[in-house]
């Protein structure tokens, strides 16, 4: 009976690094995501700031 318990408590403590582990991955991959919508976000106001110097260009030498 001992034993069934102390493997009761090994696989609950199992569990429990289990949730944290993917917890923590969902974290990082949240962490990864957010990064990437800022460096497209910073990508696409350059490409706008591009664009909009480009159409400046055009109306100054029309």
């Amino acid at each position: 009976n001992k034993k069934h318990k102390c493997i009761e408590s090994l696989r609950k403590c199992q569990d429990q690094s289990e949730r944290s582990r993917q917890r923590s991955a969902t974290a990082a991959e949240e962490e990864s995501n957010s990064r990437r919508r800022k460096l497209t976000d910073a990508i696409d106001k350059c490409a706008d700031s591009e664009n909009f110097h480009r159409k400046q260009q055009q109306h100054q030498s029309l």
